[in-house]
């Protein structure tokens, strides 16, 4: 029974993987270029294919086999998820021959078995660099390439060049990463010997060795290596010199002198425990900026080492550059050495605002309000706390807000006040500041924005993915300098100030590592938070991945990037919710007009902080239980947005929410249809140069998508400049806009600067909104309309014939006398409009005959100006004439001026 039982099994083993069995070489071999990466002549099969594994964990858990000679077109990439062999397995699998991209795989394995274990691999075919570089019979294939040169050291993707004089290849780091273990690659810098597997992606064969053991450095060819160091405070600290040497080696003496700048940091002594320094002699005759030291002994090494560690003292902020003018190993010169940097700061970049008081509204959840209207106020503050005053300041100007009511919740142990703004001088975007007693005093940024009357049509921005301050992550040196993410965000901040969205929401991963903040001082919140000053908007804020969930290889303790999260945008109770309120995410929402806008907290939990509650990824189920409620509630809106960083387990049914669009980013491209109603729209991000901002436009509750504008390499997609220089001297300036987005942007602003005194301003191809004249110069607020793809200018000059009370004093519409009157030819008619509405000024004769209609289409709010040329007119054009001009508007309003010809 048992040999019939084997039997069967032989019988369908055999059955199994002789269905088209074909060798690696069938698979790989052929002669037609096709598209030119050579695709396989079985490509689209079902075939049976055996080989030995001769590399694991290509992009995780991918592999390669090889036939057992070895050599051109006998190997081939395995794409499989499920199984897990290892190196030296024979195996036999049967799946789907298919190109990727040019790159022959086999894939969607439907049987895999190990015939045996610890085989022997293929010797290494030797080929050139250049064979590496362009030979499609060498993909896949178990190679070496001997004596080579670093043509390029790491790129930014931690790739690196080498080259035997054929040519270049690459060298890359999809199973092996040689920076991860802190070789410091150098040009020129010789391996007698790298072997690994070719694979062939972005258009170009890669060569990937498979660990350290598979690189040779040449014969001799020792690294003395310093490190790059940031310290930031005034304790003394160690720093290693390391040796690297890829293979075997010993030594019995070496001799090195190493310098420093003696202004930025002091030589204390050195420490041979623990290095590979412990089994000798060391002689110690450094000098004020040099370390020399002399080594008698014996050891062996491998790889990076430490040789010895230094001790230094900071002396004062700055940079020491650690350069070796000399180098001796067993006798004989070192050729090779890395240097590096020590960086002193003692002073730091300093600490943001963080949360203390003020709760709510903040800088990334601000409040939009108008004159009268009642919003709150929520703070922590002992619950005895009395005499509480807040009040709204923005530069010169301090505006004092009434507070109607002052309720304090013993449950959640917050604050909750009613305030009220009167009617502005200026409306703006202002800071909120609260004081109480006890000496309670907080202020936070931009929190407020006051604002004559919310719009019917307006339109707003989104934004994504800033990863401020820079993208580099903490183990990668250019982290510390490098300040490109800051570039980026400003590019984009200076065409939102300009087109003038009624607010942005900004949908994650906000900074790079959220983890960096205390960490080395590195206060990526707080530069963050600067730059979002900037904007001259509202801003409402969600957090990222990036922000939050906190990275395993950046040595801060588990959580730190949420809780830096807390400390900046709030809120600290989030980390043990009362009962009432058992919410551990961040989620808000608001409403403009009759758009109800709902904010979620969204993330990857990497560093698995509060695994119980947050798990690997949101939402959580607290979070899509608030969101229900919240949304339910929102009856008085016609409309619902929702926006967060990414949806990452599509836990979120747009259609059953009843929600008409979701706006998110993460995925750093464009995602989903302007057309395709509900609109689940992804937008590209700000970062790496891309500067992407998404407009939506909002027509009476009506949402109108569009596509993604980018503000360009330098910002000339959409850019302004003046003439003369805006700072406030010219009593005349010219702003020259041009727009190559395909976008109108009709609801831009310009700010102005302008000499101040106790007269108004005259703009062409704009109005004049408002007139600040608290501060040491006029800012004159001028709305205008950018069309698309086009150029516009616009002008302001001193008009001496209006007072500056015109232009803070705008209980009504207005319209002015006209300038000059009496006149002669022509004459100017200016008016002011309280809203958007529809206006008709026209010009009429003392018997009411028309003479001239004006305007008569739809209008922004703010000032306006005409000019009527008397010329055009062929009646009544006797001197002393007199005529009438009338306004108005869609609302009813009505008014008359008297104006004069005279010849």
């Amino acid at each position: 029974m048992n040999r019939f039982y084997i039997l069967v099994f032989f019988i369908l083993f055999i059955s199994k993987f002789s269905i088209n069995q074909v060798s690696i070489y069938e698979i790989q071999f052929t002669e037609n270029p096709g598209n030119g990466t050579y695709p396989s002549p079985l490509e689209g099969q079902n075939v049976s294919v055996g080989g030995i594994v001769t590399a694991t964990g290509y992009n995780y858990d991918n592999y390669f086999i090889s036939s057992s000679n070895g050599g051109a077109w006998e190997g081939i990439y395995i794409y499989d998820n499920d199984y897990a062999p290892v190196i030296g397995d024979s195996i036999i699998i049967f799946g789907e021959v298919y190109e990727y991209n040019g790159f022959t795989e086999m894939k969607d394995l439907s049987d895999f078995e190990i015939i045996s274990s610890s085989n022997p691999l293929p010797i290494p075919e030797q080929i050139s660099t250049h064979e590496v570089f362009t030979e499609e019979a060498y993909e896949s294939a178990f190679v070496e390439i001997t004596d080579v040169n670093v043509s390029q050291t790491y790129d930014i993707w931690d790739e690196w060049r080498v080259n035997d004089g054929s040519g270049p290849c690459i060298i890359s780091n999809a199973i092996f990463n040689l920076k991860n273990f802190n070789f410091p690659l150098l040009q020129g810098y010789p391996f007698s010997s790298i072997k690994g597997v070719v694979s062939y992606s972005w258009d170009d064969f890669r060569f990937h060795p498979r660990s350290l053991d598979d690189i040779q450095s040449g014969e001799g060819a020792y690294i003395f290596s310093a490190t790059d160091k940031m310290i930031f405070d005034l304790n003394e600290f160690e720093y290693p010199v390391l040796l690297c040497y890829l293979g075997q080696s010993e030594a019995d003496s070496y001799e090195f002198i190493l310098q420093y700048d003696p202004l930025v940091i002091e030589y204390s002594g050195f420490d041979q425990n623990g290095n590979l320094s412990s089994n000798g002699t060391v002689n110690d005759f450094s000098g004020q900026g040099q370390v020399h030291l002399t080594f008698t002994g014996d050891f062996s090494f491998t790889g990076v080492e430490s040789l010895i560690t230094l001790n230094f003292f900071p002396i004062e902020t700055g940079i020491s550059n650690m350069t070796f003018s000399s180098g001796i190993l067993n006798g004989n010169e070192i050729l090779y050495f890395s240097l590096g940097q020590i960086l002193i700061d003692t002073e730091g970049e300093p600490i943001g605002d963080t949360l203390t008081v003020i709760q709510r509204p903040l800088i990334n959840i601000p409040e939009i309000i108008v004159p009268e209207q009642e919003f709150e106020i929520i703070c922590l503050a002992p619950s005895g706390t009395v005499n509480w005053e807040a009040s709204l300041i923005h530069e010169n100007k301090t505006i004092q807000l009434s507070i109607t009511q002052s309720i304090y919740n013993p449950e959640l142990e917050r604050w909750y006040l009613t305030a009220k703004a009167p009617h502005p001088e200026i409306n703006e975007l202002y800071d909120l500041k609260v004081t109480a007693s006890g000496n309670i005093e907080d202020v936070t940024c931009n929190a407020v924005h006051l604002v004559p009357q919310k719009k019917d049509n307006y339109y707003f921005v989104q934004i994504t993915d800033t990863h401020l301050p820079t993208h580099y992550y903490y183990e990668d040196p250019q982290s510390i300098w490098d300040t490109s993410e800051i570039v980026d965000f400003r590019e984009v901040i200076k065409d939102i100030n300009l087109i003038h969205p009624e607010f942005v929401l900004l949908t994650g991963d906000f900074v790079n590592e959220g983890e960096l903040e205390d960490l080395e001082n590195r206060r990526y919140f707080s530069i963050a938070q600067r730059l979002l000053k900037e904007l001259e908007v509202p801003v409402y804020l969600v957090s990222g991945n990036h922000d939050i969930g906190g990275w395993n290889s950046t040595p801060a303790p588990q959580g730190a990037a949420r809780r830096n999260w807390w400390r900046f945008f709030g809120w600290k109770w989030l980390h043990d919710p009362p009962a009432s309120e058992p919410n551990y995410t961040q989620n808000y929402s608001f409403d403009y007009g009759n758009v109800h806008y709902v904010g979620l907290e969204s993330y990857i939990n990497y560093d698995g902080w509060m695994y119980n509650v947050y798990g690997d990824e949101s939402f959580i189920p607290s979070q899509l239980e608030w969101l229900e409620n919240d949304l339910m509630s929102a009856t008085q809106s016609d409309k619902k947005v929702l926006f967060y960083h990414m949806d990452f387990a599509d836990q979120l049914n747009l259609s059953a929410l009843d929600v008409d669009m979701a706006l998110y980013g993460h995925i750093h491209s464009n995602e989903g249809s302007i057309y395709n109603y509900p609109y689940n729209l992804g937008t590209d991000n700000v970062c790496d140069g891309d500067r992407a901002y998404r407009l939506i436009r909002v027509n009476n509750g009506n949402l109108q998508p569009h596509y993604t504008s980018y503000a360009g390499n330098n910002g000339e997609y959409l850019e302004i400049t003046f003439n003369p220089s805006n700072n406030g001297t010219a009593d005349s300036v010219t702003a020259q806009i041009t727009n190559f987005q395909s976008l109108e942007f009709n609801h831009a602003k310009i700010k102005f600067l302008m000499p101040k005194g106790d007269f108004g301003y005259d703009v062409q191809n704009g109005t004049l909104d408002q007139a600040d004249k608290t501060g040491n110069y006029a800012v004159c607020y001028v709305n205008t309309s950018i069309p698309a793809n086009s150029n516009k200018t616009v002008t302001i000059k001193v008009d001496t014939t209006l007072e500056i009370n015109d232009y803070q004093e705008k209980p009504k519409c207005k319209l002015y006398q006209n300038f000059p009157n009496p006149f002669y030819s022509s004459t100017s008619i200016k008016y002011y409009l309280l809203q958007d509405e529809y206006v008709e000024v026209a010009v009429y004769d003392l018997a009411g005959k028309l003479i001239r209609t004006l305007v008569q289409k739809e209008q922004q709010a703010g000032y306006h100006s005409i000019n009527w040329d008397i010329s055009q007119e062929t009646d009544n054009r006797d001197s002393g004439h007199v005529y009438i001009c009338r306004l108005i508007t869609g609302n009813g309003f009505e008014e008359n001026i008297r104006m004069i010809l005279l010849h």
